[in-house]
């Protein structure tokens, strides 16, 4: 086995598997998935095998991890037992590379309030630190990584195939309609970094305008969810529309295609898949400035985007507004973005450094 990826079950696990599948050869990768049950389609592939218990596996996970060449590790979200094992067995993160997703490092965030959590933290620490080649799509994750946890190993540009291929959205491009009503997306998921009641007031004096404000909380934490379904819909009634139901590629970009703006209040860099289609569809997004993304997209990939904080200070027929010039600046950089060559390119270096 040359390559070992450890990959959690996420929206975009499949897509990853099928690009790798695709663009190299099948029997130099094998794809550890973890978390939550994988479906039929990514256990179709022979070189996937799922781990339902670090702690029940650890034996044949001490094999692969072994027998691998060099180990891919997509994001750091691992139980405690397996970070151990890491700390314990150095010699592994000498031939390991960090994809940084960005929600590991906040982690760090959380305060120790007694010595198992120092402790756990310290370690982490030190895992992090040793791990010998990191990546990401956002390199501002990167120099985080170096503040928080003195990170020293060899940094290179990846991006993950986005869930909602191009296709599904140039179909849907080229069969857009007009419409009265502005239809506005709040946030990504049902977690507390999309901070959406914050967002929710800062909208809050556009309420008596012609809006609709459709909220995707089909994952994350459930009684979060449930607050801000009944916060968003105290302030604007059957404006707010909580979404609860996970719609597959296909739905979401037809969703999508009708949404006019978007609003990602995040607290840490996440949802760029979900921008980036936004983007490419013309539509104007609005972040905060205060995350590690706002630069890079801004300046590297010269998207467009819209600060958060300027909402409080628009009268609505600026806020809605959006040049056409922009539009088709920002859904050429998504284009170049979204390029299975680009992607491909990227990889490539990865896997030949």
């Amino acid at each position: 086995m040359k390559y070992l990826h450890i990959f959690p079950v996420e929206k975009f696990t499949t897509p990853y598997i099928d690009f790798i599948n695709k663009n190299f050869p099948q029997q130099d990768h094998f794809f550890l998935l973890y978390g939550t049950p994988p479906s039929e389609e990514m256990m179709s592939h022979s070189n996937v095998w799922y781990c339902d218990s670090f702690k029940r596996r650890l034996l044949t996970l001490e094999k692969l991890l072994f027998r691998a060449q060099k180990i891919y590790f997509h994001s750091l979200f691992l139980p405690d037992n397996f970070f151990l094992l890491l700390f314990l067995q150095s010699w592994v993160l000498k031939k390991s590379h960090w994809v940084i997703w960005g929600g590991e490092l906040y982690a760090f965030r959380e305060t120790c309030t007694n010595l198992k959590s120092q402790i756990r933290q310290w370690v982490r620490k030190k895992v992090f630190s040793n791990i010998a080649e990191i990546s990401g799509v956002i390199k501002g994750d990167y120099y985080l990584a170096q503040k928080i946890c003195g990170v020293k190993g060899k940094y290179m540009d990846v991006i993950y195939p986005n869930p909602t291929k191009r296709e599904f959205l140039d179909r849907i491009i080229s069969s857009r309609r007009e419409k009265s009503v502005i239809n506005i997306q709040l946030g990504n998921s049902a977690t507390l970094t999309n901070q959406h009641m914050i967002a929710i007031d800062s909208l809050a004096t556009f309420r008596s305008e012609n809006i609709n404000i459709f909220c995707p909380l089909s994952y994350g934490d459930r009684e979060y969810a449930s607050k801000v379904a009944k916060y968003g819909h105290d302030v604007f009634g059957d404006k707010f529309i909580a979404m609860f139901d996970f719609l597959p590629p296909h739905e979401y970009a037809e969703f999508l295609s009708n949404i006019d703006i978007a609003i990602f209040n995040h607290d840490r860099q996440q949802g760029l898949n979900n921008m980036l289609a936004l983007l490419y569809l013309g539509k104007k997004v609005f972040i905060s400035d205060e995350i590690t993304s706002w630069e890079e997209l801004r300046v590297k990939y010269q998207f467009t985007i819209y600060s958060i904080n300027s909402i409080k200070n628009s009268i609505f027929k600026d806020f809605i507004y959006n040049d056409s010039l922009v539009i088709d600046q920002n859904k050429k950089s998504a284009a170049k973005f979204f390029s299975e060559e680009n992607i491909k390119r990227l990889w490539k270096e990865v896997f030949n450094y």
